[in-house]
């Protein structure tokens, strides 16, 4: 049985919402319902999530809500960040944007959790543009829990930044965040913590066969939160092999009903998402109505099932289309280089395709930046067959945005070490900006440092810079001996330099 981890890689982490209930673990659902009549607005935020989550009573979303939205309208930093949540997963309301500035308001009241889910809207553009920076900074800020230790992990991977990184300290990271990990008293699977320990396999195998051994027998001590949490670890167990297929697939469905019977939406949620990868058409038109009442967990499902045609019979191209749309609207970043690539590939419509590129680039998605930066800089683009007169000032733009901001992409997808070349070329030749030697020569040294990618021309521009260096002539001269060994088109500019400097 595979399972794919995609889908569960959501950017704003399940179990700190858990973590509003467990901050007041000791009292009773009915406990607090009576401080909250009582006027003890301090508890609004818990009793609301409980409320919103299903936890320990019956669901009531609108009254949860009300609740959360009196809490934030108090002035309270758990509040803002609940209201940050409930536009996430749109209890009321499903509104990214929204999402992002309760997360910044709380943050900026000091509220700690708040700057990890700050950091998640920042690294998966959510409600804002993609901000690898900003990211870290907010994960750096954070209480230091397992969640933000695994986005530290996350953050060092290749897929996340086009820069080397340190095999050693990403190491020491996978080892801490395990160690955390095996520690828990409590299993909190984050959507953080589930991708990384889902691509840390090899390490994490043992430990979460370990945690599963050592499990507590008795379900009805468990809140609806925690048992959906434990159907969340085995079907990580099974994505990872930690598990036989056989218990494991039986596991993780008695958590997830147990969680649902309680109902706690997001394993009512799990349940349909399960059964329409099963091509279950219940499961399916249930995934719908979740969607269509604004959870975002649902939709992400819905394009999960489309984009890997777990169910290629079962949802339309209309279908994908229309939620992306309504996706865009609503602040998801990335939505855009969807469209497009769907218009470039499925229907075969490249005037759409382009269209919704250059609304990328404009919305600040990597991909889109990349090819209108491109697009601008040569005046044409080949796969949608149109071209334009050249402008440096938009190419300039559009490469400053990616190259500076460093937004969430496949890295893979894009050759940096070219796009970090041309933005030191622009700064050199003042083409779209004011000459800056200096900003020439720091490109030209992020282009080198590069993961993958050619990296001649950067060698041949960087030379060129520090031949005419009295202090940086010699490194200057080597770079370009490199240069003028190869068969590239730089090398006969290269000997050239040398003989004109007798080098």
């Amino acid at each position: 049985m595979k399972l794919s981890y995609k889908l569960i890689t959501l950017a704003l982490a399940f179990g700190a919402a858990c973590g509003w209930s467990l901050a007041e673990e000791r009292l009773s659902t009915d406990q607090l319902r009576d401080l909250v009549e009582q006027g003890e607005t301090g508890y609004m935020a818990t009793y609301a999530t409980r409320l919103l989550f299903g936890d320990g009573t019956e669901a009531d979303i609108k009254l949860g809500r009300e609740l959360m939205e009196k809490a934030a309208a108090a002035n309270k930093p758990d509040g803002k960040y609940g209201l940050g949540l409930c536009y996430y997963y749109g209890f009321g309301a499903f509104d990214l944007s929204q999402t992002y500035n309760y997360m910044l308001g709380a943050s900026e009241a000091g509220y700690k959790p708040a700057f990890n889910s700050l950091g998640h809207c920042y690294e998966e553009g959510l409600g804002v543009a993609s901000n690898y920076h900003q990211a870290r900074r907010c994960f750096f800020q954070s209480s230091g829990d397992l969640d933000s230790q695994c986005m530290a992990v996350k953050l060092l991977d290749y897929r996340r930044t086009p820069f080397a990184v340190n095999p050693r300290e990403v190491g020491q990271n996978i080892n801490q965040a395990l160690a955390m990990f095996g520690n828990a008293e409590q299993v909190a699977m984050t959507p953080t913590v589930y991708e990384f320990l889902y691509n840390a396999q090899e390490q994490s195998r043992s430990a979460i066969a370990k945690k599963l051994a050592h499990k507590s027998g008795n379900k009805k001590r468990l809140s609806a939160a925690e048992l959906y949490n434990w159907g969340r670890l085995y079907e990580l167990a099974l994505a990872t092999n930690a598990v036989s297929e056989k218990d494991g697939t039986r596991q993780m469905w008695e958590y997830y009903k147990d969680s649902a019977q309680r109902k706690f939406v997001p394993a009512q949620i799990a349940i349909a998402r399960l059964q329409a990868r099963s091509r279950d058409e219940q499961g399916l038109a249930s995934l719908k109505a979740y969607s269509e009442t604004g959870y975002w967990q649902a939709k992400q499902a819905l394009l999960e099932l489309y984009e890997t045609q777990e169910a290629p019979k079962m949802l339309s191209g209309d279908d994908y289309t229309a939620l992306l749309q309504e996706l865009r609207q609503k602040g998801y970043h990335g939505a855009s280089t969807k469209l497009a690539e769907y218009y470039a590939s499925t229907a075969k419509d490249s005037a759409k395709a382009w269209q919704y590129t250059l609304a990328a680039a404009d919305d600040g998605e990597a991909i889109g930046c990349y090819k209108a930066a491109e697009f601008y800089r040569t005046g044409k683009d080949a796969g949608a067959g149109v071209t334009v007169k050249p402008d440096p000032e938009k190419a300039y733009a559009y490469l400053h945005t990616l190259c500076r901001d460093l937004p969430r992409a496949d890295y893979q997808r894009l050759d940096m070490c070219r796009a970090f070349t041309n933005l030191g070329n622009m700064y050199y030749y003042g083409k779209g900006c004011p000459q800056d030697t200096n900003q020439a020569e720091e490109w030209y040294n992020v282009a080198l440092n590069t993961r993958g990618g050619e990296k001649l021309e950067a060698n041949y521009r960087l030379g060129s810079l520090y031949i005419e260096k009295t202090d940086k002539r010699q490194l200057g001269a080597e770079m370009l001996r490199g240069v003028a060994a190869s068969s590239s088109e730089y090398a006969k500019s290269a000997r050239y330099l040398l003989t004109k400097h007798k080098l």
